[in-house]
């Protein structure tokens, strides 16, 4: 709206304030975790276990071989 107003509602949400606002908040947008700190660093072990792994597995190919 012109009047920088919401035509709905009549004004902007200042948002939450306090950090128990802001918690609820982000409790309330959460929804799988998949982009959360803890899963992408458990994602990257992962991949340099599976790389570690694949490492030896052709290290001991190579002796046998």
């Amino acid at each position: 709206m012109r009047n920088g107003r919401c035509r709905m509602h009549g004004g902007r949400s200042t948002g939450p304030r306090t950090a128990a606002g802001r918690a609820r908040i982000s409790r309330a947008r959460f929804r799988h975790g998949y982009y959360t700190r803890a899963a992408k660093a458990e994602r990257v072990q992962l991949r340099q276990l599976q790389l570690d792994a694949r490492a030896l597995i052709a290290a001991i190919d190579a002796e046998l071989s």
